[in-house]
């Protein structure tokens, strides 16, 4: 037997009518493990010089080998005094380790349970529960807040980002009641510690909350230009060092409402320009005259946020990674945007509601001819002008490129969208896709469906139209079911929002009740994300059938209605939504009772009476305000469609 196989006492075949004692046997086995050579050093008693030919090593070595009893007693010893390894746990990883698992737990109860594990799981989860806070203000909860800013609570020191809304489902919720809990939080929690502090609402920022959180919060990342219930642009002129103190400022929010307002943004940017990586610009102002660009100077908007970069020929365009523009009339000014940013080394673009976009469309792509682009996420939220084609402008900018791993585009007014060659241009890096044309109702052709979900393999996000599905009457046609079995071949899609809304036609009654709307929509959601897996059982686990015997058999349930959908898709599709409305806003179906929000429905699971062979999807609805908790998580439900 080779040296390297290990032995065992069964090996051996012993004869049962043949006594064997324990030693020769013991000695047998002994014989036959590897030979080792044990080197044994003298006695410490006996120098090297006093035994010159090794008497008392040779001696010691004699004994070893005479009982093999002693060495097999020795191995056994090493062996036991080898180290156990202990088990894999997360308490006994590193903490920077257990950092970085943890970070993957996003729903606050997970994260509420796992601060009773231990000390130091506590410490680790406390700070990613607190990085940041979500606010409805101006309501009678604003007095739960006393408990919440206590000077003992462990986790103030932890908040990071303060987000707010006005309480909306309440009666009495007031501005003033909302700006007086701003100035609580502000005095509460710790100097120095926020990184932003954000207000969702239109609503008129309070003057003195703004100037005491630019003094106590000086390592601010992210700022607010919004419009002030007072004049500040004085104080902020005598006090230079409230806004040139925040040294850490390099993403900026103007909203401005009136000029002195714009004199505001322009001081903020002025401060940031050398470290300004996110600039967004979203002005409302409709009692001024020369506000926009023109043929031949700048307006009043661009001559006064960007003031100090006069004239814009000789500036220093500013590099930013993330650029957002909404309410931006761009038809003359494009080209001093063009000046005053680099548009070449942007990252992230979102234009919203911007006249004259296509002016912009065409600028960039003769930048980006010249000197490429680094673009990764690009979002346009457009009506179509029918003086200009936005569509062939969009066409060709994203023909200049390639890249891109998310395109968001919603078009008003148009009778057709991008061709698909533009969009598989993006092929090898596109991850998420959404694509709306509103009133005219324009959709993708079959051919260029399957073009674009062919190519673009990586697509884990898509949002697109469908053809028209009616719930009620027979399953749906056969051009649907093949949509649906081109989505099954993609094998990385997780997110699929069908924009068309599924119709109800020829019923009885003049208007369907929302709840039986929900749950035959809910149905289709099902058939979509398990076309091919029905629950049923043809026989029952806990009773086979014996022969001859026809009672326990189980018939089986009805097969799916997409025929043209491979079997057993191995897919990842977790999520099927309808519709693209905002949350909380709604929009009106044909012959539906209730105006309806974006349906959205995730992927569990139902068990049967048989078993746990008898499981299949279910399709689950989810409300919009666990979806940001829901794994996996998805971004493209999110964007503002309306």
């Amino acid at each position: 037997m080779a040296d390297s196989e290990p032995i065992h006492a069964t090996d051996r075949i012993i004869p049962p009518a043949e006594e064997v004692s324990f030693e020769s046997a013991l000695a047998e086995l002994t014989e036959q493990l590897p030979k080792q050579k044990l080197e044994v050093e003298p006695d410490v008693g006996v120098r090297p010089e006093d035994d010159p030919k090794g008497k008392a090593a040779e001696k010691t070595h004699e004994d070893t080998t005479e009982k093999p009893e002693a060495k097999e007693q020795s191995v056994v010893d090493q062996q036991k005094s080898l180290p156990i390894k202990p088990k894999m746990d997360i308490l006994n990883l590193p903490y920077d380790l257990k950092s970085l698992i943890l970070s993957y737990i996003t729903r606050p109860t997970d994260m509420k349970s796992l601060c009773l594990v231990s000390r130091e799981i506590h410490d680790i989860i406390i700070r990613q529960l607190y990085r940041r806070i979500d606010l409805d203000i101006g309501g009678a909860t604003d007095s739960r807040l006393s408990a919440f800013l206590r000077g003992d609570n462990p986790g103030l020191k932890h908040i990071r980002e303060v987000n707010l809304w006005l309480y909306e489902d309440e009666e009495g919720a007031t501005l003033q009641q909302a700006n007086y809990t701003m100035r609580l939080l502000i005095d509460l929690l710790p100097a120095n510690t926020l990184e932003a502090f954000n207000w969702h609402e239109y609503g008129k920022f309070s003057s003195e909350n703004f100037i005491l959180l630019c003094k106590r919060q000086k390592r601010l990342k992210y700022i607010q230009a919004n419009p002030m219930d007072k004049p500040i642009i004085h104080q902020l002129q005598r006090s230079p060092t409230i806004l040139s103190n925040l040294k850490e400022a390099d993403d900026l929010g103007l909203f401005p409402t009136n000029a002195e307002e714009l004199d505001i943004c322009q001081m903020m940017v002025e401060n940031a320009a050398s470290r300004l990586r996110e600039l967004m610009i979203c002005p409302t102002l409709s009692d001024q005259t020369n506000l926009n660009d023109g043929a031949s100077e700048p307006g009043l908007i661009t001559k006064k946020i960007f003031r100090h970069m006069l004239p814009f020929k000789n500036c220093t365009a500013l590099r930013l990674k993330t650029l957002w523009l909404e309410n931006v009339n761009l038809r003359y000014s494009t080209k001093s945007y063009m000046k005053v940013i680099e548009f070449p080394v942007l990252e992230f673009l979102d234009v919203r509601s911007c006249r004259g976009a296509e002016g912009l469309l065409q600028g960039m792509t003769r930048a980006v001819a010249g000197y490429g682009s680094k673009l990764v996420e690009f979002r346009l939220n457009h009506k179509v002008d029918t003086e200009q084609d936005a569509v062939s402008a969009l066409e060709g900018f994203l023909d200049s490129f390639q890249g891109l791993e998310t395109l968001l585009v919603v078009l008003d007014n148009t009778r057709h969208l991008p061709k698909a060659s533009s969009i598989t241009r993006h092929k090898k890096t596109l991850l998420t896709l959404l694509t709306v044309a509103r009133n005219e109702g324009a959709k993708f052709s079959w051919s260029d469906f399957r073009d674009i979900t062919s190519a673009c393999s990586r697509l884990q996000q898509l949002a697109i139209a469908f053809p028209e599905v009616d719930l009620l009457h027979g399953d749906p046609s056969d051009e649907f079911n093949d949509w649906v079995g081109q989505i099954h071949r993609m094998p990385q899609l997780t997110t699929l929002n069908i924009t068309t809304w599924p119709l109800v036609q020829n019923i009885v009654a003049s208007s369907l009740p929302f709840d039986t709307y929900e749950h035959i929509t809910q149905r289709l959601a099902q058939l979509i994300l398990a076309p091919s897996q029905p629950l049923s059982a043809p026989t029952s686990p806990l009773f086979p059938p014996s022969p001859g015997d026809d009672l326990i058999q189980v018939p089986p349930m009805p097969p799916p209605s997409f025929p043209n959908t491979p079997p057993n898709p191995r897919t990842k599709l977790s999520v099927v939504a309808f519709g693209t409305s905002e949350k909380g806003n709604r929009v009106s179906v044909p012959q539906v009772s209730d105006d309806l929000r974006q349906m959205i429905f995730w992927r569990g699971s139902m068990h049967g009476a048989f078993g746990p062979g008898d499981q299949a999807p279910l399709a689950i609805p989810m409300k919009w305000r666990p979806l940001k908790y829901a794994e996996p998580y998805t971004d493209v439900l999110e964007y503002r469609h309306v």
